[in-house]
């Protein structure tokens, strides 16, 4: 069964578009006429809109929007609804690129030492023991490139501890904090984490050289599906090396 991922981002950039400034408070409106809007925030250059939970955001610029789903139970459809009315109202003429990212947070039956052991022959290979001595701590992060759909990207992926969970999934910690500008730990503060977890930070980015055949929308969530699915097998690839039967035979040895 495929894993899901603990958050999903996707943001657009666009030329400055004047229809921003006309369109702020009718979008709020619209939202709330959609059932989705449960706070909101204006500012000069953005409308931050909390969607039906508070770990879930909208923000809307003259030059793009930032969708941020921040809960494991976040209602996907609905805040994709969230974003088509936000392009429609706004109805940028020339979009840049599209950019999309995930979180995966992946328990394991393992104690940290352990899970460590195992990754080191698992994961990192002929690497451990390298340097005349093994790893302590550690994360990779990898480039990629999708050939099967125009797009390039990055995951970070390590083992870590339920203390170590707010910090990474807000990117306080980590190499992917340039990717969102999250920081603040508060929507993780009450959650309940796996004392030890397979963590895994992925994002994909297309650049969009002219405006897309069947409108912006629909290339959005055709871009987040595909993206989804690239770096949900990935991460499910990776997490595989962490079976229950690997495991026996780190212990046997």
């Amino acid at each position: 069964m495929p894993f899901s991922p603990w958050t999903q981002g996707l943001s657009i950039s666009w030329r400055p578009e004047l229809s921003f400034y006309e369109k702020r408070v009718d979008l709020l409106k619209a939202f709330e006429e959609q059932g989705v809007l449960k706070a909101f925030r204006v500012e000069e250059s953005s409308v931050e809109a909390q969607l039906f939970s508070s770990r879930d955001r909208l923000t809307v610029k003259q030059n793009g929007l930032d969708l941020r789903l921040l809960a494991l139970d976040a209602e996907q459809s609905r805040a994709l609804e969230a974003l088509d009315i936000a392009l429609d109202s706004i109805r940028p003429r020339s979009p840049w690129s599209l950019s999309y990212s995930s979180q995966y947070l992946i328990g394991l039956d393992l104690e940290f030492e352990k899970a460590i052991e195992l990754a080191y022959g698992r994961l990192l290979g002929d690497l451990n023991g390298s340097a005349g001595g093994c790893f302590d701590d550690w994360a990779v992060l990898i480039d990629l490139k999708f050939d099967d759909f125009p797009s390039n990207g990055q995951v970070e992926f390590g083992l870590i501890t339920a203390n170590e969970a707010p910090a990474r999934l807000s990117r306080n910690a980590g190499r992917m904090g340039g990717v969102s500008g999250r920081s603040d730990q508060a929507p993780w503060r009450d959650a309940e984490f796996p004392a030890v977890a397979f963590f895994a930070d992925g994002r994909a980015e297309q650049s969009l050289q002219q405006f897309p055949e069947g409108g912006l929308a629909a290339t959005a969530r055709d871009f987040w599906n595909a993206s989804g699915a690239r770096l949900g097998e990935l991460v499910e690839g990776l997490h595989s090396k962490l079976t229950t039967e690997d495991l026996r035979r780190v212990e046997s040895g």
